[in-house]
């Protein structure tokens, strides 16, 4: 896990960076800039490693003795369904070739979202995430006249993102970043730090 845990660590650093690089983002109430950050954080880390065709495998644990009756799963532990549908996500970018300007502005997209709960603001947010998708569509008309159907597909992906578990993406990818610390407070020794 150590190169594992070492990628992550760094994708970990730019999400907060590439938040604070956002003007409008630096410009919010504190509160709204840590509730977009715990919110969007693993969605954005999905983005890196997508951007990044980041590969991984997963081995299950050896389990105990299977119990007569199944337990069902919780969402916030890690499956094999929950992994693939990490694969397949990491695979759809790759196959729509997404360019590195079309990712920053899908990472802006997942960071204001004013569905967040708790948001001082989320009429400012639901603003800027407009503003966003302007902006892409814009540049997918300009860099690729003859795919109409690229902007679509590039918001296609978002749902996918906005299905992410961020608990089961923590224990999935983070374990051994965070060791005892509760991920909510690295996030924000981070914002603060970074």
């Amino acid at each position: 896990m150590l190169p594992v845990s070492a990628r992550v660590s760094d994708w970990l650093v730019k999400v907060i960076q590439f938040a604070k690089s956002v003007p409008e983002f630096c410009n919010l109430s504190h509160n709204d800039k840590v509730t977009l950050i715990l919110n969007s954080w693993s969605k954005i880390l999905l983005l890196f490693m997508a951007e990044n065709n980041f590969q991984f495998a997963v081995t299950p644990l050896p389990s105990s003795p299977v119990p007569t009756e199944p337990v069902p799963a919780s969402p916030d532990e890690p499956s094999m369904k929950s992994v693939e549908s990490i694969q397949t996500f990491i695979r759809k970018c790759q196959h729509l070739n997404i360019d590195s300007e079309e990712y920053s502005f899908l990472r802006l997209l997942v960071l204001f979202n004013s569905g967040y709960i708790g948001l001082d603001r989320a009429d400012i947010i639901d603003q800027l995430n407009s503003t966003v998708q302007q902006l892409l569509q814009e540049h997918v008309r300009l860099t690729r006249p003859n795919d109409v159907m690229h902007y679509s597909h590039l918001l296609l992906c978002l749902p996918t993102l906005y299905g992410t578990n961020s608990k089961m993406f923590e224990t999935l990818f983070c374990q051994h970043i965070t060791r005892n610390t509760d991920m909510e407070v690295l996030l924000k020794e981070m914002l603060q730090s970074i």
